[in-house]
């Protein structure tokens, strides 16, 4: 079977497509946990996440009612860490960042490595919720692109990619289970090292970005 396929078929796995009964579409949320569920349902699934301040400067700040808890260290898939996002307590948002790790269970797996990190995201997700709706290139001629799919009214993935490394620069590869070396891994110009997948509940953005606006006035009116 050919490299890249194995690949794909490899961080597929990755992908959330929890299926509702004998539906197959996706869960409208992410992975096992629907939008609008709480703190402590979440945590079901998902038990060692962590609450983490989200300081005023950020869009989505927890003076606005938003509280965020972190998965990091997660190691499955390639997956580096995870962020769900609550708004009034309801889950809104998910932030999967993806980095090294799969790059290393692949190489583990299959010795050789002709790997695109973000091909690989970008077709699973494909499969999963259909062709993106479209493209942002973020900074012109470095390779950092987002990838845009408005699923359904209450879900929208972003795709984030970006080159990690520079051009044809090798590093050493360890497993990331027993942690003995794998040798070195090339990172050639066009080979994406580090993604991030964002699902987010647009319907909530905006109820989001509402609240913050009334806060402005409110500070005006002072």
């Amino acid at each position: 079977m050919n490299r890249k396929i194995l690949i794909l078929v490899g961080i597929f796995l990755t992908i959330p497509m929890w299926l509702s009964g004998q539906s197959n579409t996706p869960i409208i949320g992410y992975d096992r946990v629907a939008w609008g569920a709480s703190i402590e349902e979440v945590r079901k699934h998902y038990p060692n996440i962590r609450e983490v301040n989200i300081p005023d400067f950020f869009a989505h700040s927890n003076s606005l009612g938003v509280r965020s808890f972190i998965q990091s260290q997660v190691n499955i898939g390639g997956i580096n860490s995870r962020k769900f996002y609550f708004f009034q307590d309801k889950l809104y948002r998910v932030d999967v960042n993806y980095g090294r790790g799969f790059i290393g269970e692949m190489l583990e797996k299959y010795n050789e490595l002709e790997y695109s990190m973000g091909e690989a995201l970008h077709n699973s997700l494909v499969f999963v919720y259909g062709r993106f709706d479209s493209e942002v290139d973020n900074s012109p001629g470095r390779g950092t692109r987002t990838f845009i799919r408005n699923y359904h009214r209450n879900l929208t993935i972003k795709l984030e990619i970006g080159v990690f490394s520079p051009p044809d620069t090798r590093f050493r590869m360890d497993s990331p289970r027993s942690g003995r070396p794998l040798g070195n891994v090339t990172a050639s110009s066009g080979k994406f090292e580090i993604a991030i997948v964002f699902y987010e509940n647009p319907t909530v953005i905006r109820q989001i970005e509402e609240e913050r606006l009334r806060q402005q006035r409110n500070r005006i009116q002072l």
